[in-house]
């Protein structure tokens, strides 16, 4: 298999997980919890940044009530042949999860504010 083969077989996965989880509406900690790992791992997971093996597949695939087969399923956004609705699902799903992403650092940046806040609280009243 070549190098882009694989990316996109790797990409699709990880979309398919993603996919499945949002439609149970399933967080990413719940399926963490059910596959025995921790919620960072799976994130990891579900956005390409870890590789999976076979046993992890399997094991996805049966919290996502899903065939081994159907989670690898090769998912591409350029096919001609996909019809209308398919299409619009995904795309709301992509800019959904750039939302999800944008709230995720807002509030990375606000407990980092706040942590600095306290820090500040605890040196003032110490003086």
């Amino acid at each position: 298999m070549n190098k882009l083969s694989k990316g996109l077989l790797s990409q699709s996965v990880c979309e398919n997980i993603k996919i499945l989880r949002l439609h149970y509406r399933w967080s990413q900690r719940y399926v963490a919890s059910q596959l025995g790992i921790s919620t960072s791992a799976f994130s990891n997971i579900e956005n390409g940044f870890t590789d999976i093996n076979l046993s992890r597949l399997e094991q996805i695939a049966r919290v996502l009530k899903v065939r081994l087969v159907e989670l690898v399923a090769i998912y591409d956004p350029y096919a001609e042949d996909k019809n209308e609705a398919s299409n619009t699902l995904y795309k709301t799903l992509a800019d959904r999860n750039v939302e999800v992403e944008e709230l995720q650092f807002k509030i990375y940046k606000l407990r980092e504010e706040l942590k600095g806040k306290k820090q500040q609280a605890v040196i003032n009243v110490g003086i």
